[in-house]
């Protein structure tokens, strides 16, 4: 009879120690993205018309043929990341079309979860006293699946690299310095758009990491020499620089529903020259400003913590100064974890707020309300202006982290 009681506690340590670890969560995402999955294939919709666009301009890279100004898919379908990022898309290049989305589809899905639990973990550091329920990466991914939904309908790349940017930040934080390096040199060579982490690299006097991350960019620019030589490999180049312009000139951006310079452009009718390189870099200058700002403020206070909470402010930021599609949004996720870590201790106007900011952000679900709805919800921005309020409320709480007794980001 003893034995058989030692047994059940051992059971129960077991399911105790499986649930901590969050396995009820991860078994829940291996169902809901095995039936998401079957959902697009019995509806015709497993098309992947992002990941098309990478698995052509590989396979174009392997019979060499040109890979820029080439229409792989829809919208544009133009290849719009280094020629080095390619190679990471040639084994999915030797494989048929259905197996290799298939495969891919089961890698984001990975990095879905993996990205939610990470962001947890986050959240789990604010305070020692902080603790988030079981419920907290059901939240997460029920105020981001809009965007994650439609990560894995196009075989976007946003959730790996939101991934390996957080593994980054926890390199760093451990202090490490070559590993996050090379890390956020490769992030890079993929998304341009996350060398505005770099400046809070410096700001924090981490140039060591600073300087790897140059070396390897530069190392992946160069590297094509081998296949291309150095005439093909500043022709590729020059070929890339012009797609990421072309991709994000004036107009473009203007037309972006959910852009910061489209949000100024509603108030300065026309806009007027040199508009859209003002406000990217007026954006980011609140920014930096802020974190030079209070670091001079409270340098006694300024620790790790603060260094991630600005790190991931800037990566929040990333949709709103550039022409991306909705599912790069979900780079705000590590911001929203902090938002909603110790919701209980806020005050009623912040909590309102906060739960706005949230629906604003992910509320668009196309399924619910439909075509129509939903595209009007779209074309007024609705999904940039909550962005935007996630964002300063962030600011908002971390200047005031004093006050409210609330950790930042670890």
């Amino acid at each position: 009879m003893a034995d058989r009681k030692d047994e059940d506690v051992k059971i129960g340590e077991v399911l105790r120690r499986a649930k901590s670890k969050g396995l009820p969560f991860g078994w829940f995402c291996l169902a809901f993205f095995c039936l998401f999955y079957c959902i697009q294939n019995h509806n015709h919709r497993f098309g992947m018309s992002d990941f098309k666009v990478y698995y052509s301009a590989a396979q174009n890279l392997l019979n060499s043929k040109p890979i820029y100004n080439q229409a792989f898919g829809q919208a544009s379908g133009l290849y719009k990341y280094s020629p080095v990022a390619l190679l990471a898309f040639i084994p999915f290049a030797i494989l048929p079309y259905f197996w290799a989305a298939t495969l891919y589809f089961a890698l984001l899905a990975a990095f879905i979860f993996m990205a939610i639990k990470k962001a947890q973990s986050f959240a789990h550091g604010l305070e020692p006293q902080a603790k988030t329920s079981a419920f907290f990466p059901y939240l997460l991914l029920l105020i981001g699946g809009a965007h994650f939904f439609r990560e894995l309908h196009l075989g976007n790349i946003n959730s790996i690299m939101l991934f390996f940017a957080m593994l980054a930040m926890e390199l760093l934080k451990r202090g490490k310095n070559t590993s996050p390096g090379i890390l956020l040199g490769i992030i890079a060579l993929f998304k341009p758009h996350f060398v505005i982490v770099l400046p809070v690299l410096l700001i924090f006097r981490r140039f060591k990491p600073f300087t790897i991350s140059i070396v390897t960019i530069v190392s992946g620019a160069l590297a094509p020499v081998l296949y291309f030589g150095f005439k093909g490999d500043f022709l590729v180049h020059r070929q890339w620089l012009l797609t990421m312009v072309g991709h994000n000139a004036p107009d473009e951006l203007l037309k972006a529903p959910n852009t910061l310079q489209r949000l100024v452009s509603l108030f300065v009718h026309n806009g007027f020259p040199g508009m859209n390189a003002i406000v990217t870099v007026a954006a980011m200058a609140v920014i930096y400003c802020m974190i030079l700002f209070l670091k001079k403020a409270h340098p006694s206070n300024f620790g790790g913590n603060d260094f991630s909470t600005a790190y991931y402010l800037c990566i929040a930021a990333i949709p709103l100064i550039t022409l991306t599609d909705t599912e790069h949004f979900l780079l705000a996720l590590p911001v929203i974890a902090y938002l909603i870590a110790n919701f209980s201790r806020q005050n009623l106007g912040l909590k309102l707020l906060i739960v706005l900011a949230c629906v604003l952000y992910g509320g668009n679900w196309f399924d619910v309300w439909g075509r129509t709805l939903s595209d009007a919800i779209e074309r007024a921005g609705v999904l940039g202006v909550g962005c935007a309020l996630i964002i300063a409320l962030a600011l908002y709480k971390w200047v005031n982290r004093g006050e409210q007794r609330v950790g930042a980001l670890k």
